[in-house]
């Protein structure tokens, strides 16, 4: 266990959230999320390996549809992802969008690191790095919180265009 008392605002204020509110972040950013918010997330690193081969599709799955999302080019494109998975709110940190740390640090383990540079290679903008501090619900640092309703005002205001996001598969008796 690291020592997160840097991000124990963060932790505090996830737990004033809805007790069935579920959580969405770059997975290694969610590792904590559970133990000192008692917050279900989507996915987390820490729980993110191949223990079972139908345990690893849905992992596989979620981990690509939550990066599909947290480097979108539209805030359409991540709040279809929260609704079709019914993710309530999105831990975004602004330091997994500046160019410097996507150049020069790993982003996640294989096949998805690979996936996320193939996906990102000539995108222009990441509609996550773009929120104004008045739609953060939270900030700390360079993290935030943003729901999804607050995303769903952009796509009402008409602002983006992108393609449906389908649900991915839940872990029969998980933390979905």
């Amino acid at each position: 266990l690291s020592d997160q008392s840097a991000e124990a605002p963060l932790y505090e204020f996830l737990r004033t959230l809805p007790r069935d509110a579920v959580i969405a972040s770059h997975p290694y950013a969610a590792d904590f999320i559970p133990t000192f918010s008692h917050r279900k997330v989507f996915i987390n690193f820490e729980l993110s390996y191949p223990f079972y081969d139908n345990y690893w599709r849905v992992i596989r799955a979620r981990t690509s549809a939550l990066f599909g999302a947290y480097y979108a080019e539209t805030r359409e494109e991540a709040y279809k992802f929260c609704v079709a998975n019914n993710i309530d709110y999105l831990v975004v940190r602004m330091r997994d969008f500046e160019p410097e740390y996507l150049a020069t640090h790993r982003i996640y383990f294989e096949p998805f690191d690979s996936e996320v540079r193939h996906m990102l290679a000539g995108q222009r903008q990441h509609a996550l790095s773009n929120i104004s501090p008045d739609e953060m619900l939270f900030r700390l640092g360079d993290t935030f919180v943003i729901s999804r309703s607050i995303l769903n005002q952009a796509v009402l205001r008409g602002t983006g265009a992108s393609h449906g996001m389908p649900a991915v598969p839940r872990v029969a008796g998980g933390n979905n």
